[in-house]
């Protein structure tokens, strides 16, 4: 039963974006972007330039400093320049500085406001009325990230992130000369679109409830209310000023209300809407003969390309045409290389040939270009289905606002509401755990169910199914789209698992029940409709303090150092002397096994001991890591009321002799319970530092009585809260009890790596014998398990993970030796891919398709732009997916895993593989004949100086 009392008081601190209000499939589409952009962010990657489109009034510059200030540069200078409000004279002036003497009143140096928003983000609101004069000026800021003051010889770089905004149509402007075209595609490199009000349907009245109490609260009158009328009037209202007019014509109805709490549609005064309006949606304009005869036409070319596999010289025979026709008339009815939902038709042009004179640059068109539009990835599907009571209608909306709101924050999109369902995905935009975000999503939901309801409502349920598949994913016009036939089969197993389910249950497909094995607890259900398969209960979280769950469990070999080493450091702590640790090792090499076996190997020790795992996706979740542990410590339980709370809290602190009064109010702040007036004036940053050193005390304190281990898992998916107040903690440890164990991937570097008190241990890849005495375990015997154990040793390289779930698959498979990648080291690896640029990613796809081993020469055959190809390859390397060899002198790109390498090659699609292979094949047999002349010359020269030599030599 879902407590309907939580959902208005639902933080929306944890969404993307809380300033942009709205739940419309726009606006949540719109942060989905932004929240995948703003991923990429860090790791000395900078941002691409952002244009953000919109009607006048939408919050085109809301967005914008929404953006700036979920950046990591939102403590730097955010500047706003409205591009329209400065006189043309003065902009240049403006924008780019002034040296001293410049012109006659330029009496000293002054700055341009790119300058002053050096290290930050600068705004340019309403581009499209930019000057032509300077646009050319304003392209060399962009592209060069440099800026030259007026009157100045010299350019000075600027560290900018560029963010534009206009309401007029730019490339329109840009197709017709008003705006320089270098400039739009510079300034576009990521479009975001802010649909206009009349399109964001129930997000008017979120938004009028915001605008109201704003309202009422600036000039202090009581709070007040929409009208059931006023409500219709404001829906059924165009709204052509958009936000901008909604929010004037509120805060005017607020004053001239008086003390009226209720707004009727009388106060509000609005039009009436046409009384044809309802009617558009159903009968639209019929269209012009030209329309009927261009969508005739592009069908029919449409058709033709596709029965000729994007082979245009063959549609051309099919249709009659020319070649050259064929092109003409695709480029002039927007038939490009892919059409958006379709099977790509051109998915490249053919490599051309290259003699021994000819470079990487004289390719007419690369093949990358193509590749990276259309992926394979795993993709997660979530269904919730609410079902009222009788008599109690009218629920099920605000109970889908907050399931949305709950999706949003673990990091989903919702794809569509109707009626009582809502349909979400995870992963269709790059994410780790697509899976488990979706499980994590439903459990919350399930937890805000659990709660008595304090309003008198009627019960209400909550149906909710999971599923994972690999899915096409395509990248169209900026944003990421499921094929649709994986989709459709998808909503069906879904819908087949919640047919047969009880009211409230969770319920998780065959298919995705591998992927949640380590993560949750499922129980198998039975399902009648054999279109589902088998389907699994999802009963709960599976916490990292208790046995991992391995079936059947596989030995633990290989790491006998490390574990005598945490031996000698934890008795180093347990003499006062405190330390930290940092196992360090790729995804699957054992770090959370290391973790429990070393706890088991202390069991008749005396200790106490406090495990955290992080989730990718848990950054913004600072208070709830806090709450964790402190449940963890002081045993306090789910269902716990404030006042219990309370109690547990202060006992905790006098059994370890610290004063309740004094240090219970900052401790019950990550609870949400408030600490009364001790902590009134405080700023947020003064309570945060206090609470710090609250938690710090409580451990210290512990300490002094048994000694304390703290076991942080993935500490690299820390957000900046909990890293802050770890460093904190490493800073006052070496005098207490406390061992402090970390695990982190390669490519982290945690904030205290210099501390003397820190011991770094690296987990290699396991030894041949070691791991094959984990298959000894896993594989069934008979006649071919040696062959087998041979090709799973070859392919898992000393991988743990990679190595059980080979062997596990294996061992299910139809085949011995049949070893497709198992999906949860697909899963894992995908996401791990997910982690590059879209270039970078881009790369590896063709990396893969050339071998394991790529030389540096074919590679830059087939990137798009030659130049960067080595600041690609650096992410590849610094994620650690490619090592570098020089064999002959020349440079060899190594996929680090097989496995790698065969994942990243079937993300790619079908078409793109084909077309990747047959340029491959072309771009092999350019090298062999420039490495063949070469050698023929090199014979040529050897005999020519052999002549010579024997010309030369004195007669016998």
């Amino acid at each position: 039963m879902i407590d309907l009392d939580s959902l208005s008081k639902h933080p929306q601190a944890h969404r993307v974006l809380p300033e942009v209000i709205g739940e419309s499939v726009g606006i949540t589409n719109l942060r989905a972007q932004v929240a995948h952009l703003l991923g990429r962010q860090g790791h000395g990657r900078s941002l691409p330039t952002l244009l953000i489109q919109g009607e006048t009034g939408t919050g085109k510059g809301l967005l914008a400093r929404a953006i700036h200030q979920a950046s990591i540069r939102t403590a730097r200078p955010f500047v706003d320049i409205d591009c329209a409000s400065i006189p043309e004279t003065l902009l240049e002036a403006e924008l780019f500085g002034v040296e001293r003497g410049a012109f006659t009143d330029a009496r000293q140096t002054k700055l341009g406001l790119f300058q002053t928003a050096s290290g930050g983000t600068i705004f340019l609101d309403e581009i499209g009325l930019l000057p032509r004069s300077l646009q050319g000026k304003l392209l060399k800021v962009v592209e060069e990230r440099g800026v030259r003051r007026l009157g100045s010889t010299h350019t000075e770089v600027v560290d900018l992130w560029v963010l534009a905004a206009t309401n007029i149509d730019l490339k329109a402007a840009a197709r017709d000369g008003s705006f320089r075209q270098d400039l739009y595609h510079r300034l576009a490199a990521v479009t975001l679109m802010i649909p206009p009000l009349r399109a964001r349907d129930r997000d008017i009245l979120l938004l009028a409830e915001h605008f109201l109490a704003r309202a009422c609260t600036e000039y202090r009158l009581p709070p007040k209310v929409l009208a059931p009328d006023a409500q219709a009037a404001m829906l059924a209202y165009a709204w052509p000023g958009n936000v901008r007019e909604l929010a004037n014509m509120l805060e005017r109805v607020v004053l001239l209300s008086g003390e009226d709490t209720v707004i009727s549609a009388e106060l509000l005064a609005l039009p009436a809407a046409p009384a044809a309006a309802p009617m558009r949606s159903v009968q639209r304009e019929p269209p012009r003969l030209r329309s009927l005869v261009e969508g005739f036409e592009r069908d029919r070319l449409v058709e033709a390309l596709r029965a000729a596999r994007g082979n245009i010289t063959a549609a051309a025979a099919r249709l009659g045409l020319p070649r050259n026709t064929l092109r003409y008339r695709m480029d002039k009815l927007g038939i490009g290389a892919e059409e958006p939902g379709e099977t790509p038709l051109r998915p490249s042009k053919p490599l051309a040939k290259m003699g021994a004179s000819s470079t990487a640059s004289d390719l007419a068109v690369r093949p990358a270009v193509s590749v990276g539009r259309e992926e394979n990835r795993v993709v997660s599907l979530l269904r919730a289905e609410v079902r009222e009571a009788d008599g109690q209608p009218g629920q099920s909306d605000r109970i889908l606002e907050f399931i949305a709101a709950k999706v949003q924050s673990f990091g989903g999109r919702v794809e569509a509401v109707q009626g009582p369902l809502l349909m979400a995905t995870f992963g269709v935009y790059p994410c780790e755990e697509p899976v488990s975000r979706a499980a994590h999503t439903a459990i919350s939901v399930s937890k805000a169910g659990a709660r008595p309801s304090t309003v008198g409502w009627k019960p209400v349920t909550v149906q909710i199914a999971i599923h994972a598949s690999e899915a096409s994913v395509r990248c169209v016009k900026g944003s990421f789209v499921m094929d649709e036939n994986h989709r459709q089969h998808a909503e069906g197993v879904l819908q087949a698992i919640l047919s047969a389910a009880e009211p409230e249950a969770m319920l998780v497909s065959q298919s995705a029940a591998p992927l949640l094995r380590d993560q949750f607890d499922l129980e198998p259900v039975t399902v009648a409709t054999s279109d589902a398969g088998s389907a699994f209960h999802l009963v709960g979280h599976h916490w990292p303090d208790r046995e991992p769950k391995q079936h059947p469990p596989s030995p633990f070999v290989g790491r006998q150092h490390e574990l005598e080493l945490l031996e000698r450091l934890f008795a180093q702590a347990e003499a006062g002397r405190g330390q930290v640790v940092g196992i360090v090792g790729e995804p699957g090499a054992g770090k959370s096994r290391l973790l429990h076996e070393f706890r088991q190997r202390l069991a008749d020790r005396r200790f106490a001991y406090h495990a955290v795992k992080c989730l990718p996706y848990g950054r913004g979740t600072a208070d709830l890591i806090a709450v964790k542990v402190l449940k963890q410590a002081w045993g306090i339980a789910d269902g716990d009321g404030s006042a219990a709370i309370v109690e547990k809290v202060r006992h905790a602190l006098e059994s370890v002799g610290m004063d309740p009064d004094r240090w219970a109010p900052y401790l019950l702040t990550p609870f949400r319970i408030s600490g009364g007036e001790q902590l009134e004036g405080l700023s947020r940053r003064e309570l945060k530092l206090r609470a710090f050193d609250a938690l710090r005390r409580v451990a210290v304190e512990k300490s002094r009585r048994e000694p304390l281990i703290i076991a942080i898992d993935d500490v690299q998916w820390f957000g900046r809260t909990p890293r802050e107040f770890l460093s904190y903690l490493v800073e006052n440890l070496p005098s207490a009890r406390i061992l402090l164990l970390t695990t982190y991937r390669p490519d982290y570097r945690p904030p205290w790596v210099r501390k003397s008190y820190l011991t770094q241990l690296t987990l290699p890849p396991l030894s041949p014998a070691n791991s094959l005495a984990i298959l000894r375990t896993l594989i069934p015997g008979g006649r071919s398990a040696e062959r087998l154990a041979s090709a799973i040793l070859e392919k898992a390289e000393g991988n743990p993970f990679f190595l059980e779930e080979l062997a596990r698959s294996a061992a299910a498979g139809d085949s011995e030796l049949d070893l497709p990648v198992p999906e949860p080291v697909r899963a894992v690896l995908v996401a791990r891919m997910g982690r590059l640029g879209d270039d970078a990613r881009r790369l590896l796809h063709v990396a893969s398709v050339i071998g394991r081993r790529v030389p540096a020469r074919l590679l830059e055959l087939f990137c798009e732009q030659p130049a960067r190809m080595a600041e690609r390859i650096a992410e590849c390397k610094r994620l650690e997916f490619l090592d570098e060899e020089i064999v002959e002198g020349e440079p060899v790109y190594v996929f680090k895993h097989a496995l790698v390498r065969e994942v990243a090659y079937h993300s790619l699609s079908q078409i793109d593989r084909q077309a990747l292979h047959a340029a491959a094949g072309r771009a092999l047999e350019s090298l062999h004949s420039d490495r063949l002349q070469e050698l023929r010359d090199l014979l040529t020269n050897h005999y020519a100086k052999s002549k010579d030599r024997v010309e030369d030599a004195p007669k016998s």
